[in-house]
């Protein structure tokens, strides 16, 4: 069903928040913005970088500069031969002011570049073919400054470590305020209350480089919420995210819609939303495909929500099989203790310390060959210094042993997946990065002609696994591969590690996400740690 009257009464564009009409978007170009990002955050892309003392929004007038709304050449690379489908295709779309307005849909159906054309970056930035009209909050963001666009819209992006400028978390946060020349009391208040929001004022002087991928996260919403602005947009906000900080921003959600604030939220997983929404819009193919009141989405039966391809609208336990563990103890040395076993990768003694800090004090633990063991945890609790240190990306302390069936362990017997995919991605083409035979396992037939970087991210992320089974490693760690990650997909990777496991592969899979677990899962360790906030996960 789609929006075809965008002002259903005598209203217009300036008595909404924002208004699309007929807006059409087709990428001009086999490179998106990521592909100039900075993977270790510790520089800002450049086509993002603030310009200094910023204009009033409302004085602003086109200067002549901008990028015109018609049809717009791609300036950069040339098209690859099958980037002729519309990224957006007719989108009518009006949100009222103070309202919450879920975008959802399968991975690369238009989501987060509806969110980038209502930002700016589409098309002043990610350029190509655009036509129609967006306005926010009474200005075209297509004709001023992208900089002055942040008055009115602050973004949490899918990958945070893209809109990153400063090297520690305290001048993050407060970077953006600073920025827009506000007084000094008031950069302080703003600064303070959404790092206490989002609960990360124990990572103030953490450089932004040795976050996980969570904590960036909830970095990245905190320097939204210091921004201040009458629309916010989250793009994947929950990606990484452990439950409590999942609750965390929702609580940020409905303080924002309190404030009469202007929320749109394109989002996979869907269950914590409920009762916060008011409307829902559903994407596919660049196009709007259905709408929904809040009320009316959150009653879809199961198989009417399966037929749209999402994900669990109601709150996921998690359900390990029996034999699987509860806890692990971390920084304490605590913990089950195994014997090395003649089948399986297994560690006894391993510490880390990163930065004069202690990240991992483990006793001993074994991950076995022919099941899928799941590493579970709360952000920042070093999960991933784990698998880092499993397949030699950090070096363990003296006295720690990894064997791998009885032998001596080589970091050469693994493979990481990493939480960032950019990170992993060399080549060119897709055909270059993976095996045809396993770009068709993972649903990436037909992209083989695009540039990687170009691809949505949930795309990336099972590009990225696909690299992983042309591997042929005898142990296989994925740390959150279903980031960004429709349901169709998330059934295909979870039927995709059991046969892995069912084949004698050691598979390692660190996620918050239960619902994935569920379906793949035989055991799980659960680290904790009795360590200060500030103990950031490398």
């Amino acid at each position: 069903m789609r929006e075809t009257n965008i002002f259903p009464g005598p209203e217009t564009a300036a008595d909404y928040a924002v208004a699309i009409s007929d807006l059409s978007f087709q990428f001009g170009a086999g490179i998106s913005s990521d592909v100039l990002e900075a993977t270790d955050g510790s520089q800002p892309t450049d086509g993002l970088k603030p310009a200094g003392h910023v204009q009033p929004i409302d004085d602003l007038q086109p200067t002549g500069d901008e990028q015109p709304t018609g049809d717009m050449q791609p300036t950069c690379g040339g098209a690859p031969e099958d980037s002729s489908a519309l990224s957006l295709e007719n989108i009518n779309l009006t949100i009222p002011r103070g309202s919450v307005t879920l975008i959802c849909g399968g991975s690369g159906s238009g989501k987060s570049t509806l969110l980038k054309a209502i930002s700016g970056l589409v098309p002043q930035f990610e350029q190509g073919h655009y036509s129609g009209q967006v306005q926010v909050e009474g200005v075209d963001p297509a004709q001023v400054p992208i900089s002055a666009m942040g008055l009115k819209v602050a973004s949490v992006m899918q990958n945070p470590r893209t809109q990153f400028f400063t090297t520690r978390v305290g001048d993050e946060v407060s970077f953006s305020a600073q920025n827009y020349g506000h007084p000094r009391e008031r950069v302080e208040t703003l600064t303070a209350d959404a790092m206490r929001q989002m609960q990360v004022e124990g990572l103030t002087e953490n450089y932004l480089s040795t976050l996980s991928g969570g904590q960036a996260q909830k970095v990245a919403c905190a320097c939204a919420l210091a921004q201040d602005t009458p629309v916010y947009l989250f793009d994947e906000p929950t990606g990484n995210l452990d439950d409590e900080t999942i609750g965390s921003v929702r609580e940020v959600i409905s303080s924002l819609k309190g404030q009469g604030k202007t929320v749109l939220v394109a989002e996979h997983r869907l269950y914590y939303l409920h009762g916060l929404v008011d409307r829902v819009v559903v994407v596919g193919e660049g196009q709007i495909q259905r709408t929904f009141s809040g009320q009316e989405f959150f009653t879809l039966t199961a198989s009417e929500r399966k037929e749209l391809g999402l994900r669990s609208l109601s709150t996921p336990q998690l359900e390990v099989p029996t034999n699987s563990y509860d806890t692990l103890g971390a920084c304490s040395g605590e913990g089950p203790q195994e014997t090395a076993p003649k089948q399986g990768l297994h560690f006894s003694r391993l510490g880390v310390k990163l930065q004069g800090k202690q990240i991992l004090d483990l006793g001993s633990l074994t991950f076995p060959r022919g099941e899928v063991s799941a590493i579970i945890g709360e952000n920042g609790v070093g999960k991933t210094t784990l698998a880092r240190t499993l397949v030699g990306l950090v070096k363990p302390q003296r006295g720690a042993r990894i064997t791998l069936d009885g032998r001596e362990f080589k970091p050469r017997d693994a493979y990481l997946v990493m939480q960032n995919p950019h990170r992993q991605l060399f080549s060119p083409t897709v055909a270059q990065e993976a095996s045809a035979e396993h770009l068709r396992t993972l649903d990436l037939f037909g992209l083989e002609k695009r540039h990687p970087l170009s691809l949505s991210g949930g795309q990336k992320q099972r590009l990225v696994i696909a690299t992983a089974l042309d591997s042929e490693r005898d142990v296989l760690i994925f740390d959150e591969p279903t980031s960004g990650v429709d349901y169709r997909h998330l059934k295909e990777i979870s039927q995709m590690l059991r046969r892995l496991a069912d084949g004698g592969k050691v598979v390692i899979v660190i996620s918050h996400d239960w619902e994935f677990l569920n379906a793949c899962a035989d055991r799980a360790y659960r680290l904790f740690s009795s360590a200060p906030q500030s103990m950031a996960e490398q």
